[in-house]
């Protein structure tokens, strides 16, 4: 009748399983899997639709999984090297003992669809990162949100993706990979007075004394303005109270 049963006779026999409790997305998937594709594989009914649809979203997955790994490597080794270690690390994804019990046919787990959406979250993200035109990066983020909610919708394990992106971005904060003119542009809109140090002043040795030297010829460069007193807070220290 094109709704879920109330009540799963065929999970935790005999009791069954309630229907309401479950992540509605997998099974409707299951659904649409059998009416719009399973056709093109000759399936014969809903059982044997739901005996392909494993392997069909992993091979999905592993192909989605190839992008997302090329996608990482290819800015700083090229293309060739980029596709070899994406060909290598997909073939690993596709024979850990763990996720072939739930991703071969016959047995329809919600793994094979949610990795799925957590690897196209997570290709979506990368691209989006890597945009220079702010518009298109917000787009390619948007569509990583959404992926991320239908992974949601059939997997608890959705907040892998969250803490995942979320721990990469401060990683990354920290290495510098995000762009301090980002970051100042961002600043000006608060009304901060941005000073861009020269890269012999922007490295991982270089001590407090010659940058707090650069500002103050800045100020009196720029705006005839030499300061009597300097007071300095450390960035990693910003809520300090002393």
């Amino acid at each position: 009748h094109g709704k879920l049963m109330t009540t799963d006779a065929m999970r935790n026999v005999p009791l069954g399983f309630e229907t309401k409790g479950e992540l509605i997305l997998h099974p409707y998937m299951m659904a649409w899997f059998h009416k719009f594709i399973a056709p093109f594989f000759g399936t014969e009914n809903a059982i044997h639709s739901a005996v392909l649809y494993p392997v069909f979203f992993f091979a999905l997955t592993v192909i989605v999984f190839f992008l997302m790994t090329r996608e990482i490597f290819v800015k700083n080794l090229g293309a060739k090297k980029a596709n070899v270690i994406a060909l290598i690390s997909s073939f690993f994804l596709s024979v850990i003992p763990a996720l072939l019990p739930r991703t071969i046919a016959g047995i329809p787990e919600k793994e094979s669809v949610a990795f799925f959406f957590m690897f196209v979250s997570f290709y979506l993200f990368l691209i989006g990162w890597k945009k220079s035109n702010k518009l298109i990066g917000c787009f390619f983020a948007f569509l990583a949100g959404l992926s991320t909610t239908a992974m949601a919708l059939v997997w608890g394990g959705y907040a892998y993706v969250i803490l995942t992106i979320a721990l990469a971005t401060l990683i990354m904060f920290f290495l510098g990979a995000i762009d301090s003119k980002k970051i100042g542009v961002t600043a000006k809109k608060y009304g901060a007075e941005i000073i861009m140090r020269p890269k012999n002043l922007a490295l991982d040795a270089t001590p407090t004394l010659p940058v707090l030297r650069h500002a103050v010829k800045f100020l009196k460069e720029k705006y005839g303005y030499c300061p009597g007193i300097i007071i300095l807070l450390q960035p990693p220290s910003p809520i300090r109270k002393a």
